[in-house]
C-alpha cells in the first residue's frame, strides 16, 4: 500500500482502448474504503478521492507522443510534464493516449 506523501503523484500514461463507459466501470466504487474496484488495485491503494483524481483521454483514442500527451493534459509546470515524459521513455513507452494522476498517493 502507498502512502501519502507530500508533492508527489502517482501516473498511469498509456494506451487504452477503453470507452467512457469501460472507464468509468473501471473507477466505479473507488471512493469505498477498501473496495473492489480494480483501479485501487493498479494504484494499489485502498481508497480515491475523486477531488484528486484526473483522467485524460485523447479525442478518439489517438496515440501521441508521450511529451505531446503530458502537454497536452497540462501538468501544472512544465517540470512535470518532462519528469512524466522522462520517465514513460525509461520504461519503454513512447506513446500513449490516456494519462491517470492521483495526487492523494
Amino acid at each position: 500500500m502507498m502512502t501519502e506523501k507530500e508533492d508527489v503523484i502517482s501516473v498511469w500514461l498509456g494506451s487504452t482502448d477503453k470507452s467512457v463507459a469501460d472507464f468509468n466501470k473501471y473507477t466505479k466504487n473507488m471512493e469505498v474504503a477498501n473496495g473492489d474496484s480494480p483501479i485501487l488495485r493498479d494504484f494499489k491503494v485502498g481508497f480515491i478521492d475523486s477531488d484528486m483524481f484526473g483522467a485524460f483521454g485523447t479525442f478518439r483514442n489517438k496515440l501521441l507522443p508521450v511529451d505531446e500527451l503530458c502537454k497536452e493534459v497540462g501538468c501544472n509546470s512544465v517540470k512535470t510534464e518532462r519528469a512524466i515524459a522522462a520517465a514513460c521513455l525509461r520504461n519503454g513507452v513512447e506513446f500513449g493516449n490516456a494519462l491517470y494522476y492521483y495526487g492523494g498517493a
